[in-house]
């Protein structure tokens, strides 16, 4: 049977397809929007013989820098960093039809950002779901009086990845501030997180094994993401008091669901 979550993905990006083409797409001109040093690393990788390689891995790596410029940037005004977000949405979308796994995954964190206009759990579920592939095992049946099947048991991934991005964003807050007066997180709600997540664990049956391999994938695959949000922390205030609290609400939400 396939699995449900990659039908409603696949249906999704259709009636997205008109949309996503619908923004001009002007590859050199936005370049010129990252810093030189992203400029330099695209045109080595992403170009020959003076023509742009419009590949998945190119496409997402321009996409995900000009979120990110926006995400970082708060002197951007609000219809500029809305045209900035679509634009980068954008280039993951063309970058995710053509098979870019990171783009899916990318996606998927965006989507699960309470505080940016496009929060939406499911189509951040949906995607992730993209990125990780559902595995299927094929077990034959051992009686012998009764015809060799192939058993396919779908497994889906996607609140696990969720639930490791969330705890680790946790630990981040956590971490950025447990030594100072003024905390995100207390060592209670720390805890709690922690305890929250071994359940989820436990409630998907996920074993040790494939939880490292899964949490590896996360901390590979936002590295650059878990890196900004550690210098975005250093300096307490409200916003970022804010979101520590929306990825504990996220945690159970997942846990109750």
């Amino acid at each position: 049977m396939k699995n449900i979550f990659v039908i409603i993905f696949l249906l999704v990006l259709v009636l997205l397809s008109k949309s996503i083409h619908s923004i001009e797409i002007d590859i050199k001109k936005d370049l010129t929007l990252l810093k030189k040093s992203d400029q330099d690393f695209f045109f080595k990788n992403c170009e020959k013989n003076k023509v742009i390689i419009e590949s998945g891995k190119c496409l997402n790596f321009l996409g995900i820098k000009l979120f990110l410029i926006g995400y970082r940037n708060q002197n951007i005004s609000g219809s500029e960093l809305e045209s900035l977000y679509n634009k980068a949405i954008n280039y993951l979308e063309i970058a995710t039809k053509k098979g870019s796994k990171q783009a899916s995954k990318n996606l998927g964190w965006i989507f699960s950002n309470k505080e940016l206009i496009f929060f939406d759990l499911e189509k951040s579920s949906l995607y992730f779901s993209n990125a990780n592939k559902t595995e299927i095992i094929k077990r034959k049946n051992l009686d012998k009086n009764i015809e060799k099947k192939e058993i396919n048991r779908t497994i889906n991934y996607s609140d696990i990845i969720l639930a490791i991005t969330l705890i680790k964003k946790i630990e981040i807050y956590f971490d950025a501030t447990k030594n100072k007066n003024n905390k995100y997180l207390t060592i209670e709600q720390y805890n709690n997180a922690k305890i929250s997540f071994k359940r989820i664990i436990k409630k998907k049956k996920i074993n040790k094994k494939k939880l490292e391999e899964l949490e590896k994938k996360v901390l590979d695959s936002s590295v650059v993401i878990f890196s900004f949000l550690k210098e975005d922390i250093k300096i307490f205030n409200k916003e970022n008091f804010n979101q520590a609290h929306q990825a504990l609400e996220k945690l159970n939400f997942l846990l109750k669901n």
